[in-house]
């Protein structure tokens, strides 16, 4: 309920008192009023109930130190557990890569427009640009954030990210800190079939001008990689970080098939207009909402896979029961259309290999 919520509130208040909240949860020193406040809630219940523990030699145990011994046990002892084995920051890394039909440059220009975050990130309900990167807000789990990151674009067509923390958030522990990274990379896919591509020169831009050529060049590769590192002390995290990694996992995979589907219809979109060249590149506009789904009224973010999503599917399979996700319908209608964007039936295609592994 909460995450439907937030996605209905969000893309209509702006600035205003839910994106303020989300500032303040994704602050950098937010931490050190989440954590405490988090394990206080789960504490003081059964503190009020029964008072402080008291555990003592003999063989008969209260009711109420059975309950302080199994939350320990299990909230505290995990924790304890990670930071002498592992560190103090648990860590949810991600990369997945897809095949996507249009030219490198033109999906290296796609991906380093940031504006494009808020078309196919699955927690992202909107994107600003602001100096040396981007500002994001929406909604995780219901809960609202707003976050600032450095982008740095990379030599391969694509960008690195890090999440700013600022001079105050430096300066905290390691186990306060929320850390978090990610990018794209780019390049050549040389073992799928070439793309035949009509390119202009000097200034040409109708195909059918002397100045245009059809070309044969390889499609693009691209990687997607993400990396969030919580804090150990994060109430629940050590018992649920299995399930975040692949929900996370499968939410950038459909993630990846969004962004297939927008780079590729962007590409006809800007090939009906000219041949490819500089000259096109630069002046025509690769921001995904400037080129609609016709197929779904709400734009791209109908077919973002959220959180309920990930619950469904996760239900679905443990019920043996089919189920297929908004996206790879909303494409195959597409494609009914007159779009080849995605082939659900293709065996590389995630819900194809999510079936047959069921």
């Amino acid at each position: 309920l909460l995450c439907n919520c937030t996605r209905i509130w969000e893309p209509h208040m702006k600035m205003s008192l839910l994106h303020r909240l989300g500032q303040l949860v994704g602050h950098p020193t937010a931490g050190l009023c989440i954590i405490p406040f988090g394990w206080s809630l789960l504490f003081s219940p059964l503190y009020w109930r029964c008072g402080a523990p008291q555990f003592n030699l003999s063989f008969t145990i209260s009711h109420c130190d059975a309950t302080w011994a199994f939350m320990l046990l299990v909230l505290v002892l995990p924790p304890l557990l990670h930071l002498a084995l592992t560190g103090q920051t648990i860590w949810i890394k991600t990369t997945v890569e897809t095949t996507i039909n249009v030219p490198l440059v033109v999906c290296s220009k796609f991906i380093r427009d940031a504006r494009n975050l808020e078309q196919y990130e699955q927690k992202v309900n909107g994107c600003n640009l602001i100096p040396d990167g981007f500002h994001i807000w929406g909604s995780w789990f219901g809960l609202p954030y707003a976050k600032d990151f450095d982008m740095a674009l990379t030599s391969d067509g694509g960008f690195h990210s890090v999440a700013r923390l600022g001079k105050t958030g430096e300066m905290l522990p390691a186990m306060m800190k929320l850390l978090g990274s990610g990018g794209f990379r780019t390049l050549p896919d040389v073992s799928k079939p070439t793309l035949h591509v009509a390119i202009g020169w000097g200034g040409a831009s109708d195909i059918s001008s002397n100045g245009t050529a059809t070309v044969e060049v390889p499609p693009t590769k691209l990687i997607h990689y993400e990396s969030y590192g919580w804090p150990v002390g994060f109430p629940f995290l050590c018992l649920i970080a299995p399930a975040w990694r692949r929900w996370h996992r499968r939410g950038m995979e459909i993630e990846m098939d969004l962004i297939k589907s927008q780079v590729e219809h962007v590409f006809r979109e800007l090939q009906k207009k000219s041949a490819v060249g500089v000259e096109m590149l630069d002046q025509q506009s690769v921001h995904a909402a400037d080129y609609p789904p016709t197929s779904s009224a709400g734009g791209w973010g109908d077919w973002k896979y959220g959180a309920d999503d990930f619950l469904k599917e996760s239900l679905a399979e443990a019920f043996c029961r089919p189920y297929q996700v908004h996206h790879p319908a909303v494409l195959k209608q597409l494609e009914s259309e007159g779009g080849d964007l995605v082939d659900p039936e293709n065996d590389e295609h995630p819900a194809k290999l999510r079936r047959r592994r069921g």
